[in-house]
């Protein structure tokens, strides 16, 4: 019986091609060869085409996930952090938030803050890594921590202030420490 090849194809933008191949096809590779896939890339329309069998359909899934995340922005490096099944990828988009362009670029400026001081906050208070690409902001972590980070960049595109939403992460954030400390001492019981 002949296998059957499934597919599922992403649009990435241009400039971005070049880091899902990587160094002497480097980055394609490694994606192929830890999830079983094939990767094939069409450079007049921006689309990564990822083929796989039956054997590896949540891992086409996954592919799925670290080309978007190469094409948001991320570094391959972080984008790997997506072949652990602890990690997903959420992607907001602002447009859906923002009306105009200008309020576009001002949303995305408080989500950076001055120097990078918001960003920064939330990666290192949850864990997680940012991307402010375009249109999007793209989040990469544990499921509850991005939770967390999706809420407070919401929160700062609804116009609440920066020292609120950083009350709300070290609050969300203490508070999950908590519950994941109880749930490893009733384990041991």
């Amino acid at each position: 019986m002949e296998e059957e090849f499934y597919e599922i194809v992403v649009k990435i933008p241009e400039e971005r091609i070049p880091v899902l191949i990587g160094k002497d096809g480097s980055v394609k590779k490694r994606i192929e060869d830890e999830l079983g896939v094939k990767l094939e890339i069409n450079r007049k329309d921006n689309s990564v085409k990822i083929i796989y069998d039956s054997d590896h359909a949540l891992n086409a899934l996954k592919a799925k996930n670290i080309v978007l995340a190469i094409g948001r922005g991320f570094s391959p490096e972080i984008a790997f952090k997506l072949l652990d099944d602890e990690y997903v990828l959420e992607i907001i988009d602002l447009s859906e938030i923002v009306s105009s362009r200008k309020e576009l670029i001002r949303q995305r400026g408080r989500i950076i803050g001055e120097k990078g001081r918001c960003r920064r906050f939330f990666e290192e208070t949850l864990n997680v890594n940012l991307a402010i690409y375009g249109k999007t902001v793209s989040i990469i972590g544990k499921l509850e921590e991005v939770s967390i980070a999706r809420e407070g960049i919401l929160m700062l595109a609804e116009g609440k202030s920066h020292a609120s939403v950083y009350r709300f992460i070290e609050r969300r954030a203490l508070e999950l420490k908590e519950k994941r400390f109880y749930e490893t001492i009733y384990k041991k019981l």
